[in-house]
């Protein structure tokens, strides 16, 4: 049973990614266009069609859980592999860029031929078809092949900022006033060949006497 996962693997990887042997050096950054359904992917030891998936949940938007429709065909051989496989596949969402991106696929429930071993031949014809990497899809495909009844679900809350809501002081006065700020303690200068120093960290001119410990403000 754990070979038959292992060789499904190969084949769920394409349920959205049009994609073929020659692919075999694009990155997990390369932006595909949406398939059409069926696919048909033709190689020269058989032929895989992916048919359109059916996705059962996206919860949270972060963990996709679908079944797909998969018929493979060796060259050599009129029998045809059928089955529907039941994948969980991580996804992360550009909601600028409208893609998607599938990731770290795994199967979870398969029904393929009434659980007959797949042969190592139809395997390969999967491998040589397929590309293994994670891509990005638009998506508009992956919405197209959400069920008419799906629920979304809230995305998950991101962390609260810590945002002071306390009431600022109010300062009142019934006389004409001026309002001087010091930022933080006061920081002196002293003043060349007099007993004077200026607080230089204020909104206005202020000094200080030291002979008497006296502020003085200029007005």
């Amino acid at each position: 049973m754990k070979k038959l996962i292992r060789g499904l693997i190969i084949v769920i990887i394409a349920i959205f990614i049009p994609v073929n042997a020659q692919e075999d050096a694009i990155t997990s950054e390369t932006i595909v266009a949406g398939p059409s359904y069926p696919r048909t992917i033709e190689t020269d030891d058989g032929t895989v069609i992916i048919h359109m998936p059916q996705v059962e949940s996206w919860e949270r938007y972060e963990t996709l859980v679908a079944w797909v429709a998969v018929e493979v065909t060796p060259a050599d051989s009129d029998k045809t592999w059928i089955g529907s496989v039941k994948i969980k596949v991580k996804s992360d969402i550009d909601f600028t860029e409208r893609l998607v991106v599938l990731h770290d696929f795994e199967v979870i429930d398969r029904i393929f031929n009434e659980n007959i071993e797949m042969p190592e031949s139809v395997k390969e014809i999967a491998r040589s078809a397929i590309s293994l990497k994670p891509r990005s899809v638009p998506l508009d495909v992956v919405l197209r092949s959400l069920p008419e009844d799906f629920v979304g679900t809230q995305f998950r809350p991101g962390p609260v900022p810590e945002i002071k809501v306390d009431p600022p002081k109010i300062f009142v006065s019934t006389e004409s006033a001026a309002l001087m700020i010091i930022n933080g303690e006061e920081i002196k200068a002293p003043i060349k060949d007099t007993d004077l120093e200026y607080v230089v960290n204020t909104n206005w001119d202020l000094f200080y006497n030291k002979d008497n410990n006296y502020y003085y403000l200029l007005n």
